[in-house]
């Protein structure tokens, strides 16, 4: 197999995103736990995007719901707006790579392991 390094001239941004959004919700889901072994009486909920030297967001601070099922409700929003927030965030970074590395010619290397597809 050849392992040379290559320029990575482009990023697919759905998967990048995607792969965001799934790291984020992972994320969401912890955060979404803590809430609620947690006695606290507000949950802060974000949305926006998160890149590197870039953030804009929108923090939305709830009461915490009195029923044990509203504290359900308000977990799973939670983790769908942290998993909102990775996707988009993960868009913005891709173009943001595609655009860097069009116009100004920064690349990183890398290299992929190829391997045969399998018969069928």
């Amino acid at each position: 197999m050849n392992m040379e390094m290559q320029p990575i001239r482009s990023l697919a941004a759905r998967s990048v995103a995607s792969l965001f959004a799934k790291w984020y919700c992972l994320w969401g889901l912890v955060g979404g736990i803590s809430f609620l072994s947690q006695n606290v009486g507000r949950l802060n909920v974000p949305l926006g995007f998160y890149i590197p030297f870039v953030n804009w967001n929108l923090n939305f601070s709830v009461a915490r719901a009195p029923t044990f099922p509203g504290v359900i409700v308000q977990a799973m929003f939670f983790v769908l707006f942290c998993a909102a927030t990775g996707w988009v965030s993960g868009l913005l970074t891709a173009l943001a790579y595609n655009l860097i590395s069009r116009h100004l010619g920064f690349q990183l290397r890398g290299s992929i392991e190829t391997q045969p597809l399998p018969d069928r």
